[in-house]
């Protein structure tokens, strides 16, 4: 049972520490927000609809996993990344103009930085839509689950980064 007390900890019994949510009360309001985000309210946690929404999103990355292996027999990938970015750009649009942030979009201080970021983006897409075309599809969405261990695994050779065991 989740319940804050004065100093945002949790009451109950001592010692119960499997039924204690990890975060405190006070790290979920608006006043936790770093200096210069104070106008994006927290939004309370809902477990069930980011379930939901995590499900969802693991669903519509296989169709797309599957639908870039269906037209890449047929299609060039530089024809498929240029569809596919183009496409998921759409809704990108939609939001910021629905924001409100049309003019202030593309204003940058470092613009060779953001150049850098696509051309990476870019080629790591490509890359990836040609490894797809050479796995089978299980295999591919295998290893994109695991990305996350090779990349840990990756900072610890190339950027020297202190890996402990909790992760």
């Amino acid at each position: 049972m989740r319940t804050g007390d004065d100093h945002g900890g949790f009451s109950g019994a001592a010692g119960d520490d499997a039924d204690r949510d990890p975060v405190p009360d006070a790290a979920l309001t608006a006043t936790s927000v770093p200096r210069g985000l104070a106008e994006i309210a927290v939004p309370p946690l809902n477990t069930m609809k980011g379930i939901g929404l995590k499900v969802l999103s693991a669903f519509i990355f296989c169709a797309m996993l599957a639908l870039v292996k269906i037209a890449g027999e047929r299609v060039p990938i530089g024809q498929i990344l240029f569809a596919r970015n183009f496409f998921g750009l759409i809704p990108v649009v939609v939001m910021v103009a629905y924001l409100g942030s049309m003019r202030s979009i593309l204003r940058t201080k470092r613009p060779f930085g953001h150049m850098k970021r696509a051309i990476v983006g870019t080629a790591s897409m490509a890359l990836w839509f040609a490894a797809l075309q050479r796995l089978a599809l299980p295999d591919a969405t295998a290893i994109t689950y695991a990305s996350p261990l090779i990349m840990v695994a990756f900072a610890a050779v190339f950027l020297v980064e202190k890996v402990r065991i909790y992760r």
